[in-house]
C-alpha cells in the first residue's frame, strides 16, 4: 500500500513538473503578447481534446488531454498558415518587430528565471542530494590508474574547470575535445598540503548500448553498509552469457554459472573482477575460479585471460573494458588491449547475487523461510531510503532464473549483511548564499546544455545518447525519489534546457521565428509567404522525426 503511494505521488509530481514549466514557459508570450496589445484568443496547456475550458474577456484559457505542451494563440498568428496575418491594431502581425521579438523570447526567459527560482527553493529549504568528487580506486589500466589516481582523492578540477560533484567530473570529460589529449586534473590528496597535478589521458568508454564516451576511468567512492536481515552472506556473480572460443568457454564455463570465488577471495563486484583480469593477464597467469553450477555442485575451474584479436571482441559481445558490466559490444574505436575472459551480463539482470552463511535463530530471515546455502539477490535500499526501513525486497535464485521478489524483515539487533554504497552528501544554504548558489548552478546547467549541443552537432557526442518525452518522463519520476531538492534541481535543469533548444534557429521553435522577424528587419519586408511556410513545414517534420528517434531510443532502453 505504502508503495504504491509513493508510486502515486510520483507520477503526481511528474505531471505538475512538466505542467509547470510549460505555463512558465507560455505564461512569459502571454504576458509579454498582453502587455504589447496584442489580442491572445487562447491560452493552452496541452494538445488534443479539451479537458477543461473556461473564457474571460476575449481569451479562452484551456486545458488538454495531452498533456506534453502547450501554445498561446495570439490574433493574426498561425504558425504553419503564415496568410493568416490580418492587419487589426491588436493583431500580432501589426506589431512592430522589437515587440514581437520581445513577445517570442519572452518564453525563454521566463524558463530561465524559472530555473534560478526553483534552484533557490531547492538549495534553501529542501537541500539537493549529490555524490561528491571523491574516487574510489581507478579502473585497472585506465588514464586515471596509469596517471597515479588513488581511491580517497578529491577531484576539484578537470581541463582547468572546477568540479564538486562525481558527476560534474564525468560531463567535463565527456563533453572534452578528443583531440586534445591528456586532461589535467588537479586533486586534493590526505596527507598531502598542496594540490597535486596530473596528466590523464581519456578513454573511450560504452556508459550504454550504443553511447561511448571518453572517461577517466574513475567511479564514485564507496563507504561500506550493514542491512540487519538477521543473517550473514557472501557476494558471488551470476554470469549471463558465455562468449564462444573464449578462455572462459574452452575452460568449460556456462551460462547461469555462479563465480563463488576468485584466486580464493570471494568477488566484490563485477569492477573487481574486471580489475583482477587485467592483474592476471598482465602477469600471464590463469584466475582460479570456484564455480557454482545451475544444480548446486561446485568446480573449480583455471581460466586464463587474453587479449582480443582486433574486432573479434565487438561482434562477440565479450566484456570488455569499455563495458566492464557486459552490456554491449565496443564501439568501432574503442582499444582493444585489455585482457578479456569472455563473460558478459545483461543490463537488466542483477550481476551479482549473495550465498547465505549463516542464518541467525528467528531472525528476519529464517522467519522469510531463508536457510544456509541459498543465493539471494537482495534490492539493496538507495542511501535515502535506509532511515527507517522495515523490509527489503528479496528473490531466491534457481539455479537459471530468479523466483517472484518476497520481503524479508530488518531488525536493528539482528546479524548484518554487508554491502558498499556510494557516498553521499547534501548541500544546503540559507536564503542569500542558496540565491548565490542557484546562480551559479544555473551558469553550469547553461553552459554543459550549450556544450553539449556544440558536441553533438560536430558528432563528439552521439545522438543516440539523446533522451526523448519518455526518457524524461522517467527521470522525472526518478528524480522525486531523492528527496524534493534534487526533483527541483532536475526542474531546474530540464526548464533551462527547454530555454536553450527552443532558441535553436529551427522553424516552428521560438528561435525560428526569431530568425524570421531578424531577415524581415534586415530585408525591411517579411520573407514570401511560399518560404515561410515551406521552412515551417520542414521544420516541423524534422522537430517531429527527431522527437520519434529519441522517443524510440527511450523505449529500446526500458525493454
Amino acid at each position: 500500500m505504502l508503495d504504491w503511494l509513493a508510486d502515486f505521488a510520483g507520477i503526481i509530481q511528474v505531471v505538475l513538473g512538466f505542467g509547470a514549466l510549460i505555463f512558465v514557459h507560455e505564461l512569459g508570450h502571454f504576458l509579454v503578447a498582453k502587455r504589447c496589445g496584442v489580442r491572445v484568443d487562447e491560452f493552452s496547456l496541452g494538445f488534443g481534446p479539451y479537458l477543461l475550458t473556461w473564457k474571460k474577456g476575449p481569451t479562452l484559457y484551456a486545458l488538454r488531454a495531452i498533456p506534453l505542451g502547450g501554445f498561446v494563440q495570439m490574433r493574426g498568428q498561425l504558425d504553419l498558415d503564415p496568410s493568416a496575418g490580418g492587419d487589426a491594431p491588436d493583431s500580432y502581425n501589426s506589431q512592430s518587430i522589437p515587440k514581437r521579438m520581445a513577445i517570442i523570447v519572452a518564453g525563454v526567459i521566463m524558463n530561465a528565471v524559472f530555473a534560478v527560482v526553483l534552484l533557490v527553493f531547492a538549495f534553501w529549504l529542501f537541500g539537493i542530494r549529490f555524490v561528491p568528487a571523491v574516487i574510489d580506486e581507478p579502473d585497472v589500466g585506465s588514464g586515471a590508474a596509469e596517471a597515479g589516481l588513488k581511491r580517497g582523492d578529491e577531484i576539484i578540477a578537470v581541463d582547468g574547470k572546477a568540479v564538486a560533484r562525481f558527476h560534474e567530473i564525468r560531463q567535463v570529460v565527456a563533453l572534452s575535445d578528443p583531440d586534445q589529449g591528456d586532461l589535467e586534473v588537479t586533486v586534493r590528496r590526505k596527507g598531502e598540503d598542496t594540490l597535486l597535478r596530473f596528466h590523464v589521458t581519456s578513454q573511450i568508454q560504452e556508459l550504454a548500448p550504443g553511447v561511448a564516451l571518453p572517461s577517466l576511468g574513475v567511479r564514485p567512492n564507496r563507504v561500506t553498509q550493514q542491512l540487519r536481515l538477521g543473517c550473514t552472506a557472501e557476494r558471488c556473480l551470476w554470469v549471463h552469457r558465455v562468449v564462444p572460443s573464449t578462455p572462459a568457454a574452452a575452460a568449460g564455463m556456462r551460462a547461469n554459472d555462479v563465480i563463488i570465488e576468485v584466486d580464493g577471495r570471494r568477488p566484490t563486484g563485477v569492477n573487481a573482477l574486471v580489475r583482477r583480469v587485467q592483474e592476471a593477464g598482465q602477469a600471464g597467469q590463469p584466475l582460479r575460479l570456484l564455480i557454482r553450477r545451475e544444480d548446486g555442485r561446485r568446480e573449480t575451474l583455471d581460466v586464463t585471460p587474453r587479449l582480443p584479436a582486433p574486432r573479434a571482441a565487438d561482434a562477440s559481445g565479450e566484456v570488455n573494458p569499455q563495458d566492464s558490466a557486459g552490456h554491449g559490444p565496443a564501439p568501432a574505436d574503442a582499444e582493444t588491449s585489455r585482457y578479456l575472459i569472455g563473460i558478459g551480463w545483461e543490463a537488466r539482470q542483477p550481476n551479482f547475487l549473495w550465498e547465505i552463511s549463516t542464518v541467525q535463530p528467528g531472525g528476519p530471515a529464517e522467519q522469510a523461510g531463508l536457510r544456509p546455502g541459498d543465493v539471494i539477490a537482495i534490492e539493496l535500499p538507495l542511501p535515502w531510503e535506509v532511515e527507517g526501513l522495515t523490509s527489503v525486497a528479496v528473490q531466491r535464485f534457481a539455479g537459471d532464473k530468479l523466483s517472484e521478489p518476497f520481503h524479508v524483515g530488518v531488525d536493528p539487533q539482528a546479524a548484518a549483511v554487508s554491502y558498499e554504497q556510494v557516498v553521499q552528501a547534501i548541500e544546503k544554504h540559507s536564503f542569500i548564499p542558496a540565491v548565490g548558489a542557484a546562480w551559479h548552478e544555473s551558469l553550469l546547467i547553461l553552459r554543459l546544455t550549450y556544450r553539449t549541443l556544440q558536441r553533438l552537432l560536430v558528432g563528439h557526442v552521439p545522438i543516440k545518447g539523446m533522451t526523448g518525452p519518455v526518457g524524461i518522463i522517467k527521470m522525472t519520476y526518478q528524480s522525486s525519489k531523492p528527496g524534493f531538492g534534487y526533483y527541483l534541481w532536475f526542474l531546474a535543469m530540464i526548464s533551462i534546457n527547454l530555454a536553450v533548444l527552443n532558441l535553436l534557429p529551427i522553424p516552428v521553435l521560438d528561435g525560428g521565428h526569431l530568425v524570421f522577424l531578424t531577415l524581415e528587419a534586415v530585408r525591411r519586408r517579411p520573407l514570401s509567404q511560399r518560404v515561410q511556410e515551406y521552412a515551417l513545414w520542414s521544420g516541423l517534420a524534422m522537430l517531429l522525426s527527431l522527437i520519434l528517434y529519441v522517443t524510440w531510443n527511450d523505449v529500446m532502453r526500458l525493454f
